[in-house]
């Protein structure tokens, strides 16, 4: 996937990027910052490596800059330069059984223009610097996603707050993760099982008193079969 970021104010600032992503992940990269291609999976650097070998593939990547984004400067700069397009922002928890730290919180940024933003996590208002990010991934209209995520322990009273800036919003947008619907999600789960056990042990029960029930009922109506000869002839 091709990218031209005209965000620069000159035809020279302008950056020719080309992402090979799958499954929605980044697994190489190339811009003509770095003139080279990076790897960002297994496959991904051992990809990056060959091609980085291949002099006539990376002239012929930082030409594309000439071909695809200096030409056509003047045209998409009208178009896109001061166009903004403000992220829509989500916070959810899981269960992080893997880790030291029961819950995950992650922030999802999707759906903005420019491609630039600053994603962090704070607890209690303060910024926590273990966070780990997705690569920014386009959408292929235009438009971007970036999904930040926190491994925690979280304590009762703590506040957790995703804080995104960017150039279209007036100031940072800060979304709080709501904690009552995690456990409101929990207790769900546990209100399911509960009731899951509770028709089991019904059911169960149920059986038995019919075995037992059927095996009276044999006793109460005993048939002529069943009675001595001298009560059937009385």
């Amino acid at each position: 996937m091709m990218d031209c970021d005209f965000s620069g104010d000159s035809v020279e600032d302008v950056v020719y990027s080309r992402r090979h992503v799958f499954n929605q992940e980044e697994i190489v990269h190339f811009d003509t910052n770095i003139k080279k291609f990076e790897g960002y999976t297994a496959d991904g650097v051992r990809t990056a490596e060959e091609w980085n070998k291949d002099t006539a593939r990376l002239a012929s990547m930082v030409a594309d800059k000439d071909r695809y984004c200096k030409g056509n400067f003047n045209l998409i700069r009208n178009g896109t330069a001061d166009r903004r397009v403000p992220p829509r922002v989500k916070v959810v928890s899981t269960k992080h059984t893997d880790s030291q730290h029961p819950t995950l919180l992650v922030c999802h940024a999707m759906d903005f223009y420019p491609p630039r933003m600053t994603v962090t996590w704070l607890r209690n208002g303060l910024e926590q610097p273990d966070v780990t990010s997705s690569e920014m991934l386009p959408h292929g209209d235009w438009t971007y996603q970036v999904h930040v995520y926190l491994e925690t322990t979280p304590q009762p009273g703590d506040r957790y707050t995703c804080r995104v800036q960017h150039s279209s919003l007036g100031r940072p947008l800060e979304v709080d993760w709501d904690r009552s619907l995690a456990e409101g999600k929990r207790n769900k789960i546990i209100i399911g099982t509960s009731g899951l056990v509770l028709g089991l042990i019904i059911a169960l029960a149920g059986g038995v008193y019919y075995k037992k029930k059927k095996s009276a009922g044999t006793q109460l109506f005993p048939t002529p079969q069943n009675l001595p000869i001298k009560q059937i002839l009385i």
